[in-house]
Parts: structure tokens; sequence; C-alpha cells
């Protein structure tokens, strides 16, 4: 009754995307009768309709809706109101009319929707997902006033004999037929609508080509295409199977109409780009929108811009002719992919049109420009030769995309799996023109005994989870609604091929146990926020404000909450103190009920942790980062502005944390995605709030700032404002948004989402694989162990458990054991942070002390502690998180130096350990360089040492905090320095022999790499080099500034060969005035150039003179700066300028303009560089 959500929505959608798509019938009178509440019984929104035009529509006829005379359905418009008219009028006027209206009858002009476009398709989703109350009926359009359809590609049919038996129910004695109110139009006195009266195919005509003993393949292309949404495509793993046959009319009968012939057509979800899709263009929608949002929208476009090489172009060519007139250009983009091959081809593709430009009706995007101006475009300069500002005509000769060939298909599904589209790709047409056609006619309305037990679930479409039911009745009836409803889908005979994405949308039942091949998204996100000085609480009570449950403590180390952030159209992204089941939650987004336009989520779970500890988040939360995590760091503002390189420098250690310790690099996949990381400025206090510019211009200048952007490929740096409603509001959109996107790049497996809302319940920190396993069992009814390993593989890739070893003797595998990574985290805050002592007994407290001084602790002294704290952790478990590191000695050694007695174990937490400046860490040996392929994290490098100090010619290993390691080894006194934040060498080594006479020689690289290997992982390549001796001193921040290097073979003998500097690249250290390319110029000499060309000058001389200069048209510069970026104008107009411009022209451009203070940043940038040389 009324209108679905989906219906509402889809209206919505179109009537805001392209309300002139959408036609209207005549207007009809229609008369409404009050209820006893005042009330009409209907609901209905305002479109806008061009900028002075409004519409009313109908979204909802409720059951209770009152109708005396006329027709009221959903999709009418109201034009007036007791002859009042309405059209102009806002929603909140219309309601006032209304109200206003007297008496008890109500009369209004309505305006039924008739027909709409192939790129709305308005109509047709309304008659799949509408109903209508008992008093009114859906208001169906005479054929005649229907489109007809203009072409239709070569299709075979095949009839066959009329049966011998009744074809259907309705024609067998005895029985009637039924008569539904939504077959009758009141608007046709006869009831007929074009096909005979009364016949059920009035209602299921919309439905199937397949009736009265005739089969009809389905044509592979036409102009009436379909637009439905993302939710209903299945995975790439449902095949075809065999669905309900439902009746419907021959396309030449009466009632048959457009909507009758359904394509292959599969959707990308995007708005409004339709088409024909077949195994031809591999089940891709082909896009022919001129309009088309393209590459981040299109799955086509997407695909066809990118991989050009795999597109099948049609053979027949395109001439176009644009004349510019009195326009300022052509009003078309494009783009220059060149394909080495083979064949090398050059692609030249048109990226945009632009709505209304020349070439609005005659190009296309992805169009392929063979020629330009009668010269074929064989070269990328042959693309760019052509000067367009000096052209006033352009003859172009194009090719358009026609399909995509097979062999792109490995592309085509990873282009499909990282949009988030779901493919499926039809198999190749049979050669037999009779394969597809059953030899046996079928009951239309209700299946044979065979076909029923075939009925699948629409959505799980895969094993016999998803049969629906088996019936024991040779014969069930099937009433024609529940025909329409629950079985939307075409007939299929055995052997034919239909794609299972091209059906309309059905919600699944909620009590169904789930298949493993049915995949849905997680709602619900982990966010941690870490920062320094009080920014971090300071930006979350901002962001999510103080509410009952979640109260921020401005003292406290560690926080946790557990929210809901819930979007709106209207309202923003508001924010629930408590979270929602996420059972709801997909409940909610099956039904419609908070599914956005766009497929998105509208209500979201989220698991905040607030880190105002960095030393904590450095060395317990590693393992809090799976790859859906989103990170924001948050600084203080006024302490970047005053110290701005150690500033960026801790923000870049923070950065290599999440880089290093999150769960797919540690696995060794350096190109595995990892979690998002974003940066907030905060003000403190009461100070002046600084600008976004000046925050970002600190990021541009300095060294520090631009190599943390470049290397981590970051964002530029917000600022938010915690007293600034506006500016909080917009991070939460933000932040909502990035974590929708996050959790919609790791789909889950459907009891994923159940049995994470019966973890989040347990207030333990480990549950056993039993535990698991019966709680899938629990979910899914079944303990099948291929289920249970799916289940498994998506808790661990959420971060929902962690895998842990089993209990040592309890026969346990290592998968067998798993951590539930909240309740760890609290856990450990809990026993860590330790603000007092004072309610501990003094033994206790005397033990605490010693472990916050020193770091370290026996383990009957760490027992006792974990044991007085009633905590759930063991130190296995903290062994294993990497909290606390096991250190042994073999041989004597001071204790009071070292910290180890004889044949002692002591465990080391880095967490404790601060760092003593100690002239016992200098050293004048040689100097080493180790450098590894992949990131090292604090617990490879405390492994390490772990490891060195357990070799049995270990003598004495003394940490002289977190940083800096000294170890006496076999005649030899090696102090290790550890550079956090450098990637590939994080360990300085220098090397000195304490007795010359032992050993023979200096210190080799070869002698620490047969050392290092015995402490190294097995796997993990590592090289030694020797690095510099230019800088005597040994203090660390010195160090952290060497030159990197490429480490040399290990086989080479280099110790006397010193370590020399690499050139960025091998012109840039000639004259500067020579032909050089732009390019050669490093990320920070850029974004100090750029800021500098942004400051406005006396002689008004900026970045746009600069690119006039270079030879940017006016229209190309102001297109720079109404772009959306990151970044300031004048970097997006060098990014594009150095592919191209070399530093001769630049400095020549410079010196017309009289700007000697960037001339003086280039010339400087290559006499520092020629001095470092030796």
């Amino acid at each position: 009754m009324g209108s679905t959500p989906e219906s509402s929505r889809y209206l919505l959608s179109q009537l805001e995307r392209r309300p002139d798509t959408v036609e209207w019938c005549s207007p009809q009178p229609v008369t409404l009768h009050r209820g006893a509440d005042n009330k009409l019984g209907f609901h209905f929104k305002t479109y806008r309709n061009g900028s002075d035009k409004t519409l009313t529509v109908v979204v909802r006829v409720k059951p209770g809706c009152r109708i005396v005379s006329g027709l009221l359905d959903v999709g009418d418009r109201i034009i007036n109101i007791s002859n009042y008219d309405v059209t102009g009028l806002g929603e909140d006027a219309v309601k006032h009319v209304l109200k206003e209206t007297p008496g008890a009858l109500v009369h209004l002009q309505v305006s039924a929707m008739n027909r709409a476009d192939p790129n709305s398709q308005v109509k047709r989703f309304l008659s799949f997902h509408s109903g209508a109350s008992d008093n009114s009926v859906t208001a169906s359009v005479d054929s005649a006033e229907r489109p007809q359809v203009k072409r239709l590609a070569k299709s075979t049919s095949v009839e066959t004999p009329p049966p011998s038996s009744p074809v259907n129910d309705f024609d067998q004695p005895g029985v009637t037929t039924p008569h539904s109110p939504r077959c009758m139009d009141p608007r046709n006195k006869d009831g007929d609508g074009g096909g005979k009266k009364g016949s059920p195919a009035r209602y299921l005509s919309h439905l199937n080509p397949h009736s009265n003993g005739h089969i009809h393949s389905l044509p592979t292309r036409m102009e009436d295409d379909i637009i439905l949404t993302d939710d209903i495509v299945l995975s790439e793993a449902d095949g075809p199977h065999s669905l309900p046959p439902v009746l419907t009319p021959l396309p030449n009968t009466p009632c048959a109409h457009a909507s009758s012939f359904f394509t292959n057509t599969v959707s990308t979800g995007i708005g409004g780009c339709s088409g024909t899709a077949s195994f031809k263009s591999l089940g891709v929608e082909v896009c022919r929108a001129p309009g088309c949002s393209l590459q981040k929208m299109c799955l086509w476009h997407k695909f066809v811009l990118t991989y050009p090489q795999y597109v099948v172009w049609d053979p027949f060519t395109k001439t176009v002719t644009l004349d510019k007139k009195d326009s300022v250009s052509f009003g078309f983009k494009y783009k220059v992919k060149v394909h080495d091959g083979p064949p090398a081809e050059v692609f030249a593709l048109v990226t945009e049109v632009v709505n209304g430009g020349v070439a609005w009706t005659q190009l296309l995007p992805g169009d392929w420009i063979r020629s330009i101006n009668s010269t074929p475009v064989n070269t990328a300069k042959e693309a760019f030769h052509p000067d367009f500002r000096k052209l006033s005509s352009l003859r172009l000769v194009i090719q358009r995309p026609d399909g995509l060939s097979p062999k792109g298909e490995p592309r085509l599904r990873q282009q499909a799996k990282s949009m988030r589209v779901k493919l499926y790709i039809p198999p190749a047409p049979s050669s037999d023109p009779f394969s597809s056609f059953s030899p046996q006619p079928s009951n239309n309305l209700q299946p044979s005994p065979a076909s029923y037990q075939q009925y699948v679930s629409p959505v799980r479409a895969g094993g016999d989870v998803g049969v629906v039911g088996r019936s024991r009745n040779p014969n069930p009836p099937v009433s024609p609604d529940l025909a329409v409803e629950q079985y939307p889908r075409l007939a299929q005979s055995p052997g034919e091929h239909i794609l299972l994405n091209t059906l309309t949308r059905s919600v699944p039942p909620l009590n169904c146990t789930p298949s493993v091949v049915d995949k849905c998204v997680l709602p619900r996100a982990r966010v941690v926020v870490c920062g320094a000085h009080g920014s971090a609480v300071d930006f979350v009570r901002g962001l999510f404000g103080e509410r009952e449950g979640m109260s921020l403590n401005p003292e406290a180390n560690v926080q946790s909450f557990h929210l809901s952030l819930h979007h709106s159209a209207d309202f923003g992204t508001m924010v629930h103190p408590h979270p929602e089941s996420l059972m709801q939650l997909i409940r909610d987004r099956e039904l419609g009920g908070r599914q956005s336009q766009g497929g998105g989520l509208r209500c979201m779970n989220i698991e905040l942790h607030v880190i105002n500890d960095e030393e904590f988040f450095h060395h317990c939360s590693a393992w809090l980062l799976p790859s859906s995590a989103l990170v924001l760091l948050t600084f203080n503002i006024h302490k970047l502005l005053n110290q701005p390189e150690p500033e960026t420098r801790r923000l870049a250690t923070m950065v290599h944390t999440v880089r290093a310790c999150s769960d797919s690099l540690r696995s060794g996949a350096m190109n595995a995605p990892c979690p998002e990381v974003l940066l907030y400025g905060v003000p403190a206090g009461l100070q002046r709030d600084a600008s976004a510019e000046e925050v970002q211009a600190i990021f541009y200048v300095t060294d520090a700032g631009s190599r943390l952007l470049e290397h981590h490929a970051l964002a530029v740096p917000s600022v938010a404002v915690p007293a600034c409603g506006e500016s909080m509001a917009a991070a939460r959109q933000k932040i909502f948004s990035i974590c929708q996107d996050r959790v919609c790049e790791v789909p889950v497996h459907q009891p994923v989402v159940k049995v994470v809302d019966m973890l989040s319940g347990s207030s333990g920190v480990k549950v056993s694989g039993r535990e698991v396993s019966a709680l899938v069992s629990r979910v899914t009814g079944d303990a099948d162990p291929v289920v249970l390993h799916a289940v498994v593989q998506d808790l661990l890739a959420t971060g929902s458990l962690l895998a842990c070893g089993g209990n040592k003797g309890s026969g346990q595998e290592f998968e067998d054991s798993y951590l539930l990574p909240a309740n760890v985290f609290q856990a450990l805050s809990s026993l860590l942070i330790k603000p007092f002592l004072d309610s501990y007994s003094p033994e206790c407290r005397q033990k605490w002390f010693k472990v916050m001084t020193t770091g370290r602790a026996s383990r009957s002294e760490l027992l006792d502690l974990i044991a007085s704290e009633s905590n759930l952790l063991t130190l296995d478990l903290l062994e294993l998180l990497g909290i606390a590191f096991r250190f042994q000695a073999s041989s004597l050694g001071a204790k009071g130096d070292s910290g180890f007695a004889e044949d002692a174990v002591d465990f080391v937490i880095p967490y404790f350990l601060m760092d003593t400046a100690n002239g016992s860490c200098e050293s004048d040996g040689q100097r080493f360089v180790m450098t590894f392929d992949s990131y090292v994290t604090w617990r490879g490098y405390f492994d390490m040492l772990c490891r060195l100090s357990a070799l049995p010619a270990t003598e004495e290993v003394v940490l002289h905090g977190q940083y800096v390691c000294v170890v006496k080894h076999n005649g030899l006194r090696l102090v290790l320095h550890w550079r956090k934040s450098c990637d590939s060498n994080p360990v300085i080594v220098s090397a000195a022999r304490l007795d010359h006479q032992a050993g023979e020689g200096s210190v080799t690289s070869q002698t620490l790499q047969r050392l290092f290997s015995f402490v190294v992982p097995p796997g993990t390549p590592f090289h030694f080099c020797p690095a510099s001796t230019a800088n005597p001193s040994g203090d660390l921040p010195s160090l952290l500034d060497l030159p990197r290097s490429v480490p040399p073979r290990p086989d080479h003998n280099e110790e006397d060969t010193p370590l020399k500097p690499v050139a960025a690249s091998a012109e840039s250290m000639a004259n500067p005035r020579s032909p050089v390319r732009l390019t050669a110029l490093p990320w920070s000499v850029l974004n100090n150039v750029a800021i500098h060309l942004s400051i406005p000058m006396p002689s008004g001389h900026d970045w746009k003179s600069v690119a006039g200069e270079a030879g940017k048209s006016i229209a190309e510069i102001q297109a720079y700066e109404v772009v959306k970026s990151t970044e300031v104008p004048a970097m997006t107009f060098l990014r594009e300028w150095i592919l191209t411009g070399t530093i001769q022209q630049f400095l020549d451009i410079l010196d017309r303009l009289e700007r000697p203070d960037i001339r003086d940043i280039i010339t400087n940038h290559f006499e520092s560089r020629a001095n470092s040389q030796p």
C-alpha cells in the first residue's frame, strides 16, 4: 500500500537529477475525504524542475486514504487544491494550503505520470515497487500512449505448437479469473487498457516475454533501457539458476509494451548511465551519456579510459566538425595514453564533454580521436600539437567503443572490485540457435514439481542454503500477487542464460540461513585518534561532543568509546552515544530504510579509541590497525608554527607506526592497503585561530613537512576548530564518508555480522577456536568447515579478532585461539598506565616504580604485578602482542651496568624506557648502515635485540632508552642507533674491536652480515654497507640526516668505500641554464616556489603571469582556480607544466617578470647540490 521506500527514493533521485525526462498526463479531478484526525491519508514531496518551478508529487498513499472519486496513486503530480494553483509553491506552502482548505472534502487536480525517457524509467520502476491502497488503484497508461520500441537487435524466436493441456489455471474449467484493482484504469472506461479485460497478463505483462506456449529469445540490445541499483547485483561466483516461470504476453499481443522486453543490462549504480550489457561488453553496461561523471563513477568509462587496449572499437569511423563561433573553447577535454604493445597504439581519448558546449551533441566520453584536421594522431606529440586557441573550427575523425575484449576480463574484475560494483560476465553465446529453448511448454502461473524444487532465493543464488522451499503438493497454489512480489524474475528454460543482475530487487527473508557465498558490508568502523598536548581530547570533544555514557577525561592517556553515526541529507552526520545492533542495521539496509541513493550506508557503528599518549600509540597499539581503520593524527597548530621541524618529525614518526604496524604490512605485502591517515590541526586554548593556508604552507615550505606528505602520500592537513560548529560538522561528514568507503572495500560473509554482534557482548580478552566455531554454527545452523574458515578470515581481516597461539600444553594449534582487540586495548591501558600508586601496597609500589623507571622487570615481578591488577592479560599475551620482550645473557654481566644477572631472564617493556644521555654510547669505530627491504617496526627492532642477547658469545646488552643500544659480542663493541622514521635503512651500527690484537684488521660489512644473520628472522632481506664518516659526532639528530643510498651487493668488498649521496637525476647536477626538465626539481623546492608564486607582489606578477608566459590561456588559468584540490592553484599549474617545461624556460620567464626571489630558490638549490659533491 502506497509506495515502498525504494520507489520514493528512486522517484526523488530521478526528479532531482533529470526532472525534464518525466512526462505527465492531462489533469484529472480527485476528491478526498478528511479523516477523524483531519488527515488526508497521503504524503507528498516537492521537487524543483528548473530555476523557478516546483513539482508537488505524491510519494505515498496510506491504506486509510478515503478517495471519494477519481484516482490518486504514487507518482501523481498535484496541480491545484480546491481551485488554488500550487505550481511553484514549496512544501510548507502546500501543507498550509491543504490545512486551510475548509470542509471535509478536498478537491484536487492531479496529473499522473505518463512515461519517461529511457534514461529515467520512473514509471517502470514504480510498477515494480509501488503498491496501492484499497480505495485507489495504479494509474496505468493505455498502450497507444506508451513509447514504442524503435529498434531491436536481431533475435531468433521459435514457436512451439499449442499445448494440449490448459496453459494455466485460469484457462481450466471452474476456475474464475481474479480481478485485481491494479489491472483497471479508471481513465479507460472499458477497463481493458489495450489488453484483455481481467486477464492476469494485465499485471504480469512486465515480467517475462514467455506466454501461451511461445518462447522468444531475449533481445541483446534495445533502446528502452533499465536502470537498476547495486543492491540487486549478485557476486561474480553466482551463476545462472533455474527461475520460476511467470506469465507474460507475447510481444505482439495488444497489452505488450516496451517494458515487456528486458535487455541483458547491468547497472554500474551510477547516476543515470544506461545502455546494454552482454557477453560482447563482458556484462558491463555500455554508457552513452554525454554528461557521464566518468572515471570515479561509471565502470564502463573508467575501464575504457584506463585500459583502451582491451576495448573493441567500432570499425566505422565518424567525422565530427566543431565550429567554435563565439565560444571560448570547443567544449571538450581529452587525454593521451600510449600503449607500448603489441600492438603499439596512441590513444587520444575524450574524457569530458562540457554541458551545452560546442561538442555537447557530437562527442561522447570515451571517443578515440584518430585524426585532427586531417592529421593522423600517431604520437603523443601529434595529439597535443594543434593550438586550439587559434583554431575557429575543428574536424575530428573518431571511433567509439563498442565492446570489451575477453583479454581484459581480469582487469575488468579488478576494476569492478575497486569500485565496489558486483559484476556478472555472461557466457559466450552458443552457436546452436536452438540450444537456448526448451522443447516443452511450461505452466505459466504454477510451476511443475521439478521446477518448484529449483526455486532459488533471489539474493542467495548459491547452494542448497539459498533454496526457498520444497513443496509436497505437486500443484502448489500460487496467488498472482505472490507471483509478482515474491518471484519477480524472468522465466528460464534449460540452457538459457539470463543475467541475474537484470532482475528487480527483492529483499530476502531475514530468518533464512545465509549462505557462505553471500557478501554484505559490516557497518562498523574503527577510528583511532592520537595526538599530544591535549589536542586529541579537544578534537574528539568538538567532533562528537560529551553525551551520556561518553565523558571525556582530559587527563586520561587512553579512552575508548562505542557510538553510532547517523547521516541524513537534512541534518548532516549526527552522533548517537550508544551503538546499534549490526543485524538491525543490515536489515534496515536490505529493506532500504537507511540506505542512501548511491547505495551507501546511512548509519554506522564506530569503535573510537582516543590516545593522548604517543608512547602508548607506538608500543601498545600496533595490533589495533586493520586495513579498514581510520587514523586521525592531531597536532597543536601554534606549536607547529613556532617549531615546525620537530612537530613534523613527530607526525612522521606516528605515520610510520601506522604504515609499519598495520595488519597488511606486517604480513610483508608492501603494496597492501593501509589504514587511512588524516592530519588535523587543533588550536590550543584561547590562542588565535590560524588559517588553513598558514598551516598548509608549513608542509609546503619545510623539508620535513614536504617529505612527510610526499613519501606517505598524505593529503594536506586540515584545521579543525572545536568551538566552530561548521568546522566540526565538515570533519564529521568527512570521517563518516571515509569510514563508509573503507568498510565497503572489505565485504564480509553474512554470518560475520551476527558473530560480531555476539562477540561485542564478551568481557574477556581471549576466545577459543571452539567458541568461535560454536558461534558460527549457531548463526548458520551448520558446522561446515568451509563456512567456518571463511567467517574467521573475515573476522581477522576486519580487525574483529586477532589470531594468537593456544595455551601451552593444551594441544591447541596456533589458529585455535583469538583475541578481542577492543577488550585487549582496555586491559592494556588499565595495566600499564598508572597515574597514581597510592592505592597499592608498599611492595607493589616498589615493583611498579622499578618498572616505570628502568623499563625492566623479572618474570616473577611481572607476574605479581599482573596478578595484583586482577587483569585478564597474561605474560604470554604480553609477549605475543610485543609489549614485553625477553632478554637474557649466558655469561656474567654486571647487573648494575647491564641489568642482567647470571643466567637470569629479564623482561623489557619499551613503553617505560626513557632516553638517557650517556657518553658510553659514543663510538669511534666504523659506521655502517643496516638496510632492509621493508618496514621495520618497534617490535621487529626489539625482537632483533632479544635474539642478539641470547647468542652464546654475547657478553652484555645495555639499553640507553628506546633508540640506542650497546652490545658487547665476541670482542666487538656495537652501538646500534634506531632511526624509526627511516623506512629502508633504519639502523646505524657503529662497530669497533675491544682488543685489536684479538682480531685481524678492522670490522667489515661481511662480519656484521654474518653476525646479524643469526638474529634477523629468516626470509627478511637485509644488507650492511659503510656509512659516510663526514659526520664525526655520534648524536642521534645528526644521524637522522644521513643521506640514503642503494645498498651494495653483500658479496662486494667495500669496506674502504665511503658512502656517496645519490643524485636525484643525472641531469640535475648540470648547469641550471641547460635544457633540463623541471621534473629535476625535488618536491620541497617546487612547494617553496608555489608558495612564493602565490604571494601577491607590488608588480602584480604572480603565478598567473608565469602561466600566461608559459602559454596558458585565460580559460585554462581560470580552470586552475576553480578546480577542487587540496593544494594551491600555483602548485596545480606547476604539476602540469613540469612535464613539458624546462628549467631554462622557467628562469627566462622569471627574468622577464622580475621575480629574483624565485630565481634564487632554484639557483641556490643547484649550487648547494654542487657544493655537496666531493
